[in-house]
């Protein structure tokens, strides 16, 4: 996850393919991945509600942030 955390906002529907198959998984460690992504997801979206700016619009960043609302709601 440390890994994960420092990759660029690219890597958030790679992070959601994770989280699906961790929510899915009957093992436990799979399972606490799920939940390490949805906490990275929540400091995120914090993260991102501060950026809002169109000077500093990133179509990256706007595809993350509508992966994460799904998850926030």
């Amino acid at each position: 996850m440390v890994y994960l955390k420092g990759l660029s906002y690219g890597a958030i529907p790679e992070m959601q393919r994770l989280l699906i198959l961790g929510r899915g998984s009957s093992g436990s460690e799979e399972k606490q991945i799920a939940e390490e992504i949805l906490e990275y997801f929540k400091e995120r979206k914090l993260d991102l509600k501060n950026q809002k700016s169109w000077q500093s619009y990133n179509i990256s960043k706007y595809k993350a942030e509508k992966i994460i609302d799904k998850y926030m709601e």
